[in-house]
Parts: C-alpha cells; structure tokens; sequence
C-alpha cells in the first residue's frame, strides 16, 4: 500500500511541474506574474542573504521586483533586455532600501520536462551581481563579471546536458557588490 501510494505521490509532482510549452520553451522569470508576485517556477533553495522566506528544506517561491529596478539593470531604461522579468527574495530590490546590505548568495532552481532528446534552448540571462549555472550534472557555467547590465545568451542542448525528461537549472547568484540582487532569465 505505501510503494502505491509513494508511486501516486511521483506521478503527481512530475504532472505539476513546468512542461516545454508549445513553443518549446520552458518558463522565463515572472511570466505571468504581476509585479510583487510570487513565481512558483523558479524557487530559492538556499538563501544567505537574508531576506527569502527560504527556510531549511522548504524552498520558497522567488518574487517578482516590483517598482522601478536599479539603475542600470537590463530592461530598465537604455539597458538591453532579455525578455523576461526580474525575480528576487523580495519584491523591493530599490536602491534606497538596499545600498550596503544584503551580501550574499541566493540559488533558484527551476524544473521543467523536455519531450524532445535533441532540443536545443536558448537562454538570455541578466543577474546582479554574478551567477553560476548548472544544468542537471554538466560542469557549471560562471559569470567572468557581473551581468545585470549586460545580459549573455547561453544555450543549452544534449552536448551540455539537457535530456529528454526532467531536467534542473540551478541558478547561484552571488550579491557580492551588496545592494539590490536578482535574477532575469529570457527563453527563446
């Protein structure tokens, strides 16, 4: 009865997780979300920071960044946009609120299916201040400077360990300049 009941349990958390949509892209930061909301696609898994509702081993939905963002992060005035909306551990990422606090790291993990063995996705990414990427167990994709100004384009497909099946991104954003922090990840 409990193997049923555990196998029940599987079959429904893989039905609830982000499925390639029909254009072929997994979900981007804050689709769908208004500003201040929480985007239960992307989840913090570890926070240093101190400012995620992350507690333990429960991960906590990221937060959509209302308001007007820092100067100088994509999307906001001349700066290049991915596409995508800026996610944090709380929604107020203003520099009045945040200049010379919060260092730290903060990992978001998104989890999604791919269908197709030889899919190949394209990601624009934005992070403040720099980030590690890792894709399932490939070896991990590090920011040389800090991003949040200047978004890079990576893409992902079998030969850097996309698979068909479930599939792990995990972001690590390390807030090393204090101040404001975030995530902004574009798919196309």
């Amino acid at each position: 009865m409990r193997s049923a009941i555990k196998a029940s349990w599987w079959l429904w958390a893989l039905a609830c997780l982000p499925q390639i949509s029909a254009q072929g892209v997994p979900p981007s930061t804050g689709q769908n979300v208004p500003p201040g909301g929480q985007d239960k696609n992307y989840l913090i898994t570890s926070d240093t920071t101190g400012e995620s509702t992350f507690t333990g081993t429960n991960p906590a939905p990221a937060f959509v960044v209302s308001g007007t963002g820092p100067n100088g992060w994509a999307g906001y005035g001349t700066v290049t946009e991915t596409g995508a909306k800026w996610i944090a551990p709380s929604s107020d990422q203003s520099n009045t609120l945040r200049n010379g606090k919060y260092p730290g790291k903060t990992t978001y993990r998104l989890t999604f299916i791919v269908n197709d063995p030889n899919a190949v996705l394209t990601m624009k990414l934005a992070a403040d201040d720099f980030i590690t990427v890792l894709l399932n167990t490939a070896p991990p994709w590090t920011s040389p400077t800090a991003i949040y100004a200047n978004p890079v384009t990576l893409q992902l497909d079998k030969n850097n360990g996309l698979q068909k099946g479930t599939n792990t991104l995990l972001f690590v954003v390390d807030n090393a300049g204090l101040g404001p922090t975030g995530l902004n990840v574009g798919f196309t």
